[in-house]
């Protein structure tokens, strides 16, 4: 099974446009692990929930995104062990 991206990012607008902002919140989790500089996914991300501040760039693919509780902060953690 293979992820549409475009098709993730319309589900995303539409979820914010009803308010299911969690659903939306977890669409956007997906794209950014798979493209991190999806320009798109990231303007949703920053018009929504304020900001989005990179810190460090990964060298090997990425295994897991979680957000903070808060919602306010989003860590990613990748195969050469960082976070």
């Amino acid at each position: 099974m293979s992820l549409d991206i475009k098709e993730a990012l319309e589900k995303a607008e539409q979820a914010l446009r009803i308010g299911e902002k969690e659903y939306a919140r977890s669409l956007l989790e997906v794209i950014l692990t798979i493209d991190p500089n999806n320009k798109q996914a990231l303007w949703l991300y920053r018009k929504h929930w304020k900001r989005l501040e990179i810190r460090r760039r990964h060298r090997e693919d990425i295994l897991a995104v979680a957000w903070s509780p808060d919602g306010r902060y989003i860590a990613s953690g990748s195969k050469d062990r960082t976070i």
